[in-house]
């Protein structure tokens, strides 16, 4: 699973929206969450390792929140 934005703040909302849909879409088919998804390839574990970029947390905040069912909680 992969998603990009322009910005950290538009960045977390894609991430909360790709990862709420995948979990949906998932319940819809009667299937774990992220179940047959295979780990990402070393190389990309290797960039991450290799990163430096701090992220203020502050930028993480979800804007706007999407309006998730109930029993669907996302913490990332």
């Amino acid at each position: 699973m992969a998603t990009q934005a322009r910005t950290f703040e538009d960045l977390a909302y894609e991430l909360q929206r790709l990862i709420a849909g995948h979990i949906a879409t998932s319940r819809r088919l009667h299937k774990r969450p992220f179940e047959g998804l295979p780990k990402a390839p070393r190389r990309f574990w290797d960039m991450f390792e290799r990163s430096r970029i701090a992220v203020p947390t502050r930028s993480l905040a979800f804007k706007p929140p999407l309006r998730l069912k109930p029993e669907l909680r996302i913490a990332v």
